[in-house]
């Protein structure tokens, strides 16, 4: 459990790493608010799903495993828009098209298909734990870079210097593309020097 953890924060991280869910990471990242909100909502689902499914993985015939996957995504899918809808509906109108497109989120059901189908409870918590909040990290950093460049604001409130000339650019899908591709390389740099202590280590 606890390497399944680690894993999907750092190893494998869904949006830096294994390049999965970049459409709300370049979508709804432009500021950290709808970020988060995006993050949190798709790691809730995320957690559910694989949990149930991995209870279900012996009831379930394995041609319907999927279905039964993208079925249950669907649902619970509809009830996090509906409970965002009624309790914070101008992050609900912000994110769009974004949230119910989660039903069919790459995170999701690439979890569900990796993981799931073992059986193993604790391996499914692990994961879906470290996968959800690895997904949150990811997006609340790429958030985080182009509010501040873009806007000049962090949640919304002003933390640049007055004379702090924001770059527009980072508000667009452009500053989306740079800030994910910047992260990810970053993260590359960082598993490849630790590989590379590794192996100086076992020599």
């Amino acid at each position: 459990m606890s390497k399944r953890f680690w894993k999907g924060i750092f190893e494998e991280n869904p949006v830096l790493v294994l390049m999965l869910g970049l459409c709300p990471a370049l979508g709804t990242t432009a500021a950290v608010k709808p970020a988060l909100a995006m993050g949190i909502a798709t790691a809730v689902v995320l957690i559910a799903v694989e949990l149930v499914m991995t209870l279900l993985s012996h009831a379930v015939p394995e041609k319907a495993f999927m279905v039964v996957s993208v079925l249950l995504t669907a649902v619970l899918t509809a009830i996090a828009e509906y409970v965002m809808a009624q309790n914070f509906p101008e992050l609900h109108e912000e994110l769009g098209i974004y949230l119910p497109l989660m039903a069919i989120s790459s995170v999701i059901l690439s979890r569900v298909s990796a993981v799931s189908k073992s059986g193993s409870l604790a391996e499914a918590l692990g994961d879906s734990l470290g996968m959800g909040i690895g997904f949150v990290l990811a997006l609340a950093a790429v958030s985080s870079v182009r509010e501040l460049l873009g806007a000049g604001t962090w949640f919304g409130l002003q933390v640049m210097p007055e004379g702090f000339q924001p770059v527009a650019a980072f508000s667009m899908a452009p500053g989306a593309f740079f800030t994910v591709a910047f992260l990810a390389a970053a993260m590359n740099v960082k598993a490849r020097r630790k590989a590379s202590e590794t192996d100086r280590e076992g020599e």
